[in-house]
C-alpha cells in the first residue's frame, strides 16, 4: 500500500484500528506470531504489527546478519497472516507495520551509531515488504530522530510513524529540556522531532490508560501538527469493556481525536474487538 493511501486514511476522520500486544498475546495464549496476527485481524485490526520491536537492540550485538534475517521472517509472518485473512475477506485494507523499538541507554551520546543501526533495521523491514515503519516506545527524542531519519533515507516510499513512551513525571517538564536520560522529556519534544523528520503521525504507546497520558498526547499533537496515535498498555484486571469505555471517552474528549487507536502490552484480541465495536470505527469505512 502506498504512503498516499495511508495519509488519506489518517485524514478521513475515522480512526484506524491497530492491533494489540503481540508478545503478551503469544505468551499468554500460546500462539505463534501468525496465529496472533490472525486473531487480531479477526478482532477487527486494520494495522497488524510485525513482532520486531526488540530487534533494534539485538542489532547492537554480534549476530547482525542472523538478526536481520529474523526481522524479515517476522514481517513475512504478518504478510502471510494478511494473505490468509484476505482470502475470506477480500478488499479489506490491511496494513503491515514493521516495529522499530528503542535502543539501550547510552545511544543518545552515540547518535551516528544509532543512525547506522536504524538504517539496517529500516532496510530489512522495507525489503521484507512492510507497509509502514512504526518507531515505537521511543525513550529519547534524539535517538528517535535517528530512527525517523534512517527510515526517510533508506525507505523514502514508506510512511513512518513515531510513538513515544513517557513516565508520569515527564509530563510537565520544560518543552526544551534535553537531558540525556529516558525520564524527563516533554511530549512536545517528541512532537517536534516527528514534525521535523517527516513522520506521518505521532503519539504515545506503552503508557497507562489515564487522563494524564491523554493530556500528554494533546501536548504532543499540538507540537507536531500531525495525526495522533494512541495505544496504551493494559493494566492487570482492565477488562475489554473498561478499555473500550476509556478509549471512547478519550476520542470524544480530546481536542483532536487520534487517527490510530489500539493497544500495547497486555492488549489481547478481546480488547481490540471491544474497540472495533465502537461506532466511530465505522464512519466512512468503505472509503478506507
Amino acid at each position: 500500500m502506498s504512503s498516499y493511501s495511508l495519509i488519506e486514511a489518517l485524514g478521513s476522520g475515522r480512526p484506524l484500528l491497530l492491533d494489540g500486544g503481540m508478545g503478551t498475546t503469544m505468551r499468554e495464549q500460546s500462539l505463534t506470531a501468525s496465529e496472533a496476527h490472525e486473531a487480531f485481524l479477526a478482532a477487527g485490526a486494520e494495522i497488524i504489527t510485525a513482532d520486531t520491536v526488540a530487534f533494534a537492540t539485538a542489532l547492537t550485538g554480534e549476530k547482525t546478519r542472523q538478526m536481520l534475517a529474523e526481522v524479515r521472517g517476522c514481517v513475512q509472518a504478518a504478510l502471510d497472516a494478511r494473505s490468509s485473512y484476505l482470502t475470506n475477506h477480500p478488499g479489506r485494507p490491511i496494513r503491515v507495520a514493521g516495529s522499530v523499538g528503542p535502543l539501550p541507554a547510552g545511544f543518545e551520546s552515540r547518535l551516528p551509531d544509532a543512525l547506522s543501526i536504524y538504517r539496517r533495521m529500516a532496510d530489512a523491514l522495507a525489503s521484507a515488504g512492510a507497509d509502514i515503519i512504526l518507531i515505537e516506545t521511543a525513550t529519547n527524542p534524539e535517538v528517535a530522530r535517528m530512527a525517523l531519519r534512517a527510515a526517510r533515507e533508506v525507505a523514502p516510499g514508506l510512511p513512518a510513524i513515531l510513538s513515544a513512551w513517557l513516565p508520569a513525571e515527564s509530563l510537565f517538564s520544560s518543552p526544551v529540556r534535553t537531558c540525556a536520560d529516558s525520564c524527563g522529556f516533554s511530549p512536545a519534544l517528541y512532537g517536534a522531532v516527528a514534525c521535523e523528520e517527516g513522520a506521518v503521525a505521532a503519539g504515545l504507546n506503552c503508557v497507562p490508560p489515564t487522563p494524564a497520558m491523554l493530556e500528554a498526547l494533546t501536548l504532543l499533537q499540538a507540537q507536531s501538527g500531525l495525526p495522533g496515535v494512541f495505544y496504551p498498555s493494559i493494566p492487570a484486571g482492565f477488562s475489554p469493556e473498561a478499555f473500550s469505555e476509556f478509549i471512547s471517552s478519550a476520542f470524544h474528549r480530546l481536542p483532536t481525536p487520534p487517527a490510530i487507536l489500539g493497544g500495547c502490552c497486555g492488549a489481547s484480541p478481546a480488547h481490540i474487538s471491544s474497540l472495533h465495536a465502537l461506532p466511530f470505527f465505522y464512519k466512512g469505512i468503505q472509503a478506507l
